[in-house]
């Protein structure tokens, strides 16, 4: 079996010979991972006779799948770590090779040590820093004739990036030597972004940039990673949410590629003049008080349906109305089948609505509901210009706002996350 390497049916390829050993049986605490080509077996056992057996039947499972799919393995670059204090170390053996044990190994980017104390990979952090630290001083030249601007958005999007790479695994709740290390890396590139004397201090640095201490900056993206992505709790003291409660982005496709609204279910030219037919105003508020959406449903120049609904405080007003637009499409489809318009004030709702790779879950459902219901059409309508239905629901979305009903349970926006992590 072999397909040449870059090919567009290549990934899909290895994905199904893959997908056959991932579905293994494994011995007991045992488990794999893979990327791409990359593959890692983690056992725990609490003697090493036992995780001697469970590596070595772990491994003649993984043999016998690579010869049925005439797979080589490269057992030069074979390695394995153990996190223990045992003296006498466990004999690992591939086909009568014995394999090599590192204190340090390199996967997915991280140097992992057995000591687990980030050592190595601060290290290497600090050996490309100094690469780009010069890159960078290559690129300002001589002359300075690049603006601060440029020099702190190069730092922002390309350096800072760099260094944030996995910081939900290393600094999730930093020491204090990872701190003091991740300062000396930050500060040379300080010292180039300011033009300052070498003796400036790094907090002063850090002031004039409006820039954050680097070990913040790392450890609020980690957190923010840890509760959104890899659904990990944290300490009531940071936040009481728990990953369920978070909004997470979709990915991939809400429905098959070949499928999604046509050209006359969206429109975002303004037809807010449409006086005939049934027609749904839509619209979404926030005020001291709340926030709040609202539908109001009209037939000729006559109001047949109010519909209006609290949300958390800590809700965006572009949640508010893509709830509002998911709840106006439910009532539409209950409707008798006939055409009808739902008009919306922001360009935005209507965009991610006709989206089917919008990473809004509800935008997604909103989408797939245009696509099974063709009557429906989405229209983008001027905000506060005099339109009577217009007014009506933005009337009715302050009032939900600032009433005093219990508010739907929505999940919260990553924005409020972060304003959350940043006070602490």
């Amino acid at each position: 079996m072999s397909c040449p390497q870059g090919s567009c049916s290549g990934p899909t390829l290895w994905n199904l010979v893959t997908n056959e050993i991932l579905k293994e049986t494994w011995p007991e605490n045992t488990a794999i991972r893979s990327f791409a080509d990359d593959f890692v077996i983690v056992s725990h056992a609490p003697t090493k006779i036992k995780i001697e057996n469970q590596i070595h039947a772990s491994i003649e499972k993984f043999i016998n799948w690579a010869n049925k799919n005439k797979l080589q393995i490269s057992t030069g670059q074979t390695q394995y770590i153990l996190f223990s204090k045992l003296t006498r170390l466990p004999r690992i053996r591939w086909q009568g090779e014995t394999i090599q044990r590192k204190h340090t190994i390199k996967y997915l980017g991280l140097l992992i040590g057995d000591i687990l104390n980030w050592n190595a990979h601060l290290r290497n952090l600090s050996i490309k820093s100094f690469t780009l630290y010069q890159n960078l001083l290559k690129i300002i030249g001589e002359n300075w004739e690049f603006s601060l601007k440029l020099r702190r958005m190069l730092y922002k999007t390309v350096i800072e990036r760099m260094l944030a790479y996995g910081a939900a695994v290393w600094c999730l709740d930093p020491s204090v030597r990872i701190r003091r290390k991740l300062n000396t890396i930050k500060r040379p590139f300080l010292l180039v972004l300011t033009g300052a004397y070498r003796t400036t201090a790094t907090l002063a640095l850090q002031v004039i940039l409006e820039i954050l201490p680097l070990y913040l900056q790392l450890r609020q993206e980690a957190r923010l990673t840890a509760i959104r992505r890899l659904n990990i709790s944290l300490p009531d003291t940071l936040t009481t949410l728990i990953p369920r409660e978070v909004e997470k982005g979709e990915t991939g496709w809400a429905t098959h590629p070949a499928e999604c609204p046509s050209e006359e279910q969206i429109s975002l030219v303004d037809d807010g003049g449409i006086t005939s037919g049934t027609r749904i105003y839509m619209d979404g508020s926030k005020t001291e008080k709340g926030v709040g959406a609202a539908f109001c449903v009209w037939s000729g120049q006559n109001i047949v349906c109010r519909w209006l609904a609290k949300l958390q405080h800590c809700n965006t007003v572009f949640q508010a109305e893509l709830l509002a637009l998911k709840h106006a499409t439910d009532h539409a489809i209950s409707l008798p089948h006939q055409t009808i318009t739902i008009l919306v004030d922001n360009q935005a709702s209507v965009q991610a609505a006709a989206n089917p790779r919008s990473i809004n879950t509800t935008a997604r459902e909103i989408c797939k509901s245009l696509i099974t219901n063709k009557h429906i059409h989405i229209s983008w309508i001027k905000a506060h210009v005099g339109y009577d239905g217009n007014e009506e629901v933005d009337r009715l979305a302050k009032e939900a706002a600032e009433s005093d009903r219990g508010p739907l349970s929505a999940k919260s926006p990553i924005s409020f996350l972060k304003s959350v992590f940043k006070k602490k």
